[in-house]
C-alpha cells in the first residue's frame, strides 16, 4: 500500500479512537463501530486507488508493447519490400547469340506471317483495329505472333506478350513528354520499359501535341526475367486506297487529347500515298540473343516504284546495314543483301514505318532487329516528298 495512504489511515483511526475514549461506554460502542466502518471504508478506497494505479501501469506497459509490435511489423514490411525491390531490379538472364542461323527461305517463311491487317473494329463506324506483330528468335526458329483482331486490348500504348500486359506509355509519361515540346532532343526519343518481370526499349512519341510523328505506331523490344526477348511493332495501319470508301477510316488514338489526360477523340487516317518518294528517320534495335544496340536509321518509301529502303547507320553516320522490301498495299517485304524483312505503314498518309528483319548472310549472320521511323519535312496537315531520289534500281528479291 502507498506510504502516504497508510499514514492517512492511521491518522483517521487514531482520531476516532481518541473521540471514542472520551465518550460514555454506550457511546463508546457506537464510536467503535464508527471507527471500524470508517477504517474499512478508508481501506477500501485506498485499495481501489492502488488498483487504479496498477491498472494504469499495466495499460501503459500494454501500450508500450503494442507500439513495439507495430515498429517490428513496420521493420519486417520494409525488409520484405527491400527484398521485392531486389527481385524487381534483377537483370534478365543473359542469352548468348544463337548458334544456328536460319536460311533466307526459313526467315522469309516466318516473317511473311507478320503484320496481318485487322481492319475495322466490328460494330464500330470506321474505327480501325490495333494491328502489329511480336517476334521471338531462338536456336530452332523465328516465331511470329500477330495481334488478334478480337483482342480486348486495342490500346496503342499497351503491349501484350504471352498474356501479360506491359504499359509502354501512361498518361503521366505523355504529359511529361508534352511539357518538353520545344526541346529538339525529344524528337524520336527512345524510352525505357521497366517492369517487375523485365525491361526493354520503346519508341516514340510525337515531338509536338499537333504532330503526327510516331503518333500511331510503337516499336521496340522487351526482355523478360528469363532472358526471352520479343521484338515488336504495333499501331493503327494506314488505310489503302482500295479500302477507302465512304466515311474516312479513323484511329481511336489522339495524342492531343491523351497527352492532356483526356479521352481520345477519333481522328481520320488518310490513305496511303500512290506516288512520290518520302524520307523517314528513326531508330533500329539490332543484335542477337537478348543483347540489342540502338542505331540511327534513315528509310525511303518510293510509292512510284513500290519499294522501301532502310539504311541503318553506324556511329560515324555511314551505312552499317541496308535492306528493304516491295510495297504491297500497307505492308512491304523482301530480301536484300541476305537480310529478310517484313514491315508496314502506320498512321495518316503512311506517316510512320516499322518492321522486323533477320540477317542470313555475312559476318553478323543470325543477327536480327526491329526498326521504326517517321516521315520528314512535315507540316500540320501533310509531309513534303523529297526530290531527286528513287528506288528504281534498288534490287529486292
Amino acid at each position: 500500500m502507498n506510504k502516504n495512504l497508510r499514514l492517512s489511515l492511521i491518522a483517521v483511526v487514531c482520531s476516532l479512537a481518541i473521540t471514542a475514549c472520551s465518550s460514555s461506554n454506550k457511546g463508546a460502542t457506537r464510536y467503535e463501530n464508527l471507527v471500524k466502518n470508517k477504517t474499512e471504508e478508508a481501506i477500501k478506497k485506498a485499495e481501489e486507488k492502488v488498483k487504479r494505479a496498477q491498472d494504469s501501469e499495466t495499460a501503459k506497459k500494454l501500450a508500450d508493447l503494442e507500439k513495439k509490435k507495430k515498429e517490428l511489423e513496420a521493420e519486417l514490411a520494409k525488409k520484405q519490400n527491400d527484398n521485392a525491390d531486389a527481385v524487381e531490379k534483377k537483370e534478365p538472364v543473359v542469352v548468348n547469340p544463337t548458334d544456328k542461323v536460319l536460311t533466307a527461305e526459313e526467315a522469309k517463311k516466318a516473317l511473311e506471317k507478320a503484320f496481318k491487317d485487322n481492319g475495322i473494329i466490328s460494330g464500330e463506324s470506321k474505327i480501325i483495329s490495333l494491328s502489329g506483330s511480336n517476334a521471338t528468335i531462338n536456336d530452332t526458329k523465328l516465331s511470329i505472333s500477330n495481334i488478334d483482331k478480337n483482342s480486348t486490348n486495342q490500346n496503342l500504348n499497351t503491349l501484350v506478350i504471352d498474356g501479360h500486359s506491359i504499359t509502354l506509355f501512361d498518361t503521366d509519361a505523355m504529359k511529361s513528354h508534352l511539357a518538353s515540346t520545344y526541346n529538339e532532343e525529344i524528337e524520336g526519343k527512345i524510352f525505357d520499359i521497366t517492369t517487375e518481370n523485365g525491361k526493354g526499349k520503346v519508341g516514340s512519341l510525337p515531338r509536338k501535341s499537333t504532330g503526327s510523328d510516331f503518333e500511331h505506331m510503337r516499336y521496340g523490344y522487351y526482355t523478360d526475367k528469363d532472358g526471352k526477348t520479343s521484338l515488336f511493332v504495333q499501331g493503327y495501319l494506314t488505310p489503302t486506297t482500295a479500302a477507302q470508301t465512304g466515311e474516312e477510316t479513323k484511329s481511336p488514338f489522339n495524342y492531343w487529347d491523351a497527352s492532356r489526360g483526356n479521352n481520345s477523340s477519333p481522328q481520320p487516317l488518310y490513305s496511303l500515298p500512290v506516288e512520290k518518294v518520302y524520307e523517314y528517320k528513326g531508330t533500329t534495335f539490332y543484335g542477337n540473343g537478348n543483347q540489342y544496340a540502338e542505331y540511327a536509321t534513315t528509310a525511303y518509301a518510293d510509292f512510284d516504284n513500290k519499294k522501301v529502303q532502310v539504311n541503318v547507320l553506324n556511329t560515324t553516320g555511314e551505312n552499317k546495314l541496308t535492306f528493304g522490301g516491295n510495297i504491297n498495299n500497307n505492308t512491304f517485304e523482301g530480301t536484300h543483301n541476305g537480310i529478310v524483312t517484313k514491315g508496314a505503314f502506320f498512321g495518316k498518309r503512311a506517316s510512320d514505318i516499322g518492321g522486323i528483319f533477320y540477317q542470313t548472310e555475312g559476318a553478323e549472320k543470325g543477327n536480327n532487329g526491329v526498326f521504326g521511323a517517321t516521315q520528314q519535312n512535315c507540316g500540320y496537315s501533310s509531309c513534303t516528298p523529297i526530290e531527286n531520289k528513287n528506288l528504281k534500281t534498288f534490287e529486292i528479291k
